[in-house]
C-alpha cells in the first residue's frame, strides 16, 4: 500500500545540503494536495487545465452559490488530479474576519479504509497560504 501514497519532493520545494528535500506517504498526498489547490486552473503554460478552479471565483460575492462551487470545484479538481484519492468531500465556510474561505477537506485514499483531513485556506484578498 505505500506505494500508493508515492514519494517525491517537498511542496513547497525546500533544500537540505544543496538537494531537494524528499517526501513519502502521506506527507507526499498533502504536498501533492497543497501544490494542486496553490495552483490556479489555467496558470501553467505547458499544462494548463491543471489547478483549481475556486482561484477564479475568488472575486465574485460572498453567497451560498459561490460556497456551492467551492464545495463543486475542490472535490472535481482533486478527483481528477490526484488520482491516489477515490473519494472527497470538502466543506467550504467563510470567515469574514479574514476575508478567506476555510475548506475542510475529508478524503479517501485508494486502498485504505480510512479517511484523512486538512483545513485549507482560500484568500479573497489576494494574499498567499
Amino acid at each position: 500500500m505505500r506505494r500508493v501514497l508515492g514519494k517525491g519532493s517537498t511542496y513547497p520545494l525546500k533544500f537540505t545540503g544543496g538537494t531537494i528535500t524528499k517526501t513519502e506517504g502521506l506527507e507526499n498526498v498533502m504536498d501533492s494536495i497543497r501544490f494542486l489547490l496553490d495552483t490556479p486552473a489555467g496558470n501553467r503554460f505547458f499544462l494548463p487545465a491543471f489547478g483549481t478552479r475556486v482561484h477564479h471565483l475568488l472575486f465574485e460575492g460572498m453567497s451560498s452559490d459561490m460556497l456551492s462551487l467551492v464545495k463543486l470545484y475542490v472535490e472535481e479538481d482533486m478527483l481528477m488530479w490526484i488520482p491516489r484519492i477515490e473519494r472527497v468531500e470538502a466543506t467550504p465556510t467563510f470567515n469574514p474576519e479574514r476575508s478567506q474561505v476555510l475548506c475542510n477537506i475529508v478524503f479517501w485514499l485508494r486502498g485504505y479504509a480510512n479517511a484523512q483531513s486538512m483545513v485549507y485556506p482560500f484568500y479573497l484578498n489576494g494574499e498567499s497560504t
